[in-house]
């Protein structure tokens, strides 16, 4: 089982020992997510494949 550990500015967020953050499971992120934010240089040899 794989879990993320999200940052999140909701009020929510705040309640509980790990403030600003919420640990999701592989499976609620698969259901939930509309969209997620990555960093340009993370995904940057993954985009390269696809260049023409």
């Amino acid at each position: 089982m794989t879990w993320f550990l999200m940052k999140d500015s909701w009020r929510e967020a705040y309640i509980g020992p790990i403030k600003g953050y919420f640990f999701y499971r592989e499976d609620y992120i698969r259901l939930k997510a509309l969209a997620f934010l990555v960093h340009r240089e993370a995904v940057t040899p993954w985009l390269a494949k696809f260049k023409e």
